[in-house]
């Protein structure tokens, strides 16, 4: 949200891009060379997999 409380982002048409790492916090993610687990390019997934990351339910 913006200063207004207006939603900034995401927004409809917006590109979809996402890497997915394999770490225990934000910090080693950065700081470390954390394996990629999937890395998503305009909504579609072009390199590893999302499906040890989608929800079981639990």
């Amino acid at each position: 949200m913006n200063q207004d409380g207006i939603k900034a982002w995401p927004n409809v048409g917006d590109e979809a891009n996402i890497v997915l790492l394999e770490a225990s916090c934000s910090a080693e993610a950065v700081a470390r060379r954390a394996k990629r687990a999937a890395v998503i390019f305009r909504g579609n997934v072009v390199s590893g997999s999302i499906s040890s990351f989608e929800t079981t339910g639990v």
